[in-house]
């Protein structure tokens, strides 16, 4: 949109302040730039206190992005807003509701918008038409999120992760390596990744940036150190937790695997199993970038520091509330 230099914003929205994007997000405007005003959002009330408790000078609120009036509250007086959604959103409800509670405040300077596509979609014209035919899956939604907000003409930055999340491990893949020293993840493909506080790190850093070349700018984000297949990354988790992890990209094992999980939510499973299908065959969109460090000023956190941070959880050895069915 301009080259020219842009103003920090005073007041930054927070959504997703309970998870660990917007959380790492939050933490680090509050250390950087303590006299930023946050405020917070969640869309449960029983995390409310518990931000509460993380960020005790800060406002915390609870909405929905399909509750447009809580949207309005949520936008007023706000300069900055940092903005990442659930999987399975109706994010076209959701970015109208958006954009409109965005105009009706009027103050807004910066908005950052987290989405996880592969680099390659741009329209949905991108995304294969058996994955189009979910249509809530996020290879369709986001690209229709970045529509409603583009024509909209607001002033965005759209960090897309363009990896897995490191906390997948954790989620998507926990069952299997906890209760069987595997890492099941069918269509074995290579891949890049990311630890979530990078991404909620980096979101932060954009809204702190007084450049004003960001805005309109789409950045693909990965740690900028890993780049492997799935098969390879369960050697890594071996050499770092002293244990053998096998590797299977067995689809009848990965479905067996989530048992009760998966109950009633076939079809999301369904959708997740042919998303990764399709990631195996677009493989050589997946990269290591120095696009972290660029935005951030410092390096990204590496696969092999985060499982040993995360030892404990990975071995069931520690308790673990991450864990999830493919969405």
């Amino acid at each position: 949109m301009t080259n020219t230099p842009k103003s920090i914003p005073a007041s930054t929205l927070v959504f997703g302040a309970s998870g660990l994007i917007g959380g790492a997000a939050a933490r680090h405007l509050k250390d950087v730039s303590p006299q930023t005003r946050l405020r917070l959002v969640t869309s449960r009330e029983k995390k409310a206190a518990q931000l509460r408790a993380r960020f005790p000078d800060s406002e915390v609120i609870v909405a929905d992005y399909l509750d447009l009036p809580g949207m309005i509250r949520a936008f007023d007086g706000m300069e900055g807003a940092f903005v990442v959604t659930p999987d399975f959103l109706d994010e076209t409800a959701a970015m109208i509701n958006v954009v409109a509670a965005a105009r009706h405040a009027g103050t807004l300077k910066h908005l950052v918008r987290v989405t996880g596509d592969p680099s390659s979609v741009h329209t949905e014209d991108d995304v294969p038409l058996n994955l189009r035919a979910f249509d809530g899956g996020t290879a369709i939604q986001h690209v229709r999120a970045r529509k409603v907000i583009d024509s909209a003409r607001l002033p965005v930055t759209y960090l897309n992760i363009a990896a897995y999340l490191m906390s997948d491990f954790t989620r998507l893949f926990y069952r299997s390596l906890v209760n069987e020293r595997t890492l099941l993840v069918p269509y074995d493909r290579t891949m890049a990744f990311i630890d979530d506080r990078d991404v909620g790190r980096a979101g932060a850093c954009l809204l702190l940036s007084t450049n004003g070349h960001h805005l309109g700018k789409v950045y693909q984000l990965d740690n900028g150190h890993d780049l492997m297949t799935f098969r390879e990354a369960a050697a890594v988790l071996g050499e770092v937790l002293g244990e053998p992890i096998a590797y299977d990209d067995s689809v009848e094992r990965y479905v067996r695997s989530f048992g009760p999980l998966a109950e009633g939510k076939d079809v999301k499973l369904r959708y997740f199993l042919q998303y990764m299908e399709w990631e195996r065959g677009a493989s050589t969109i997946w990269r290591r970038s120095d696009i972290l460090e660029t935005l951030t000023g410092t390096r990204g956190g590496t696969l092999r520091a985060w499982i040993a941070e995360n030892r404990a959880a990975l071995l069931g050895e520690a308790p673990n509330s991450e864990e999830k069915v493919p969405a």
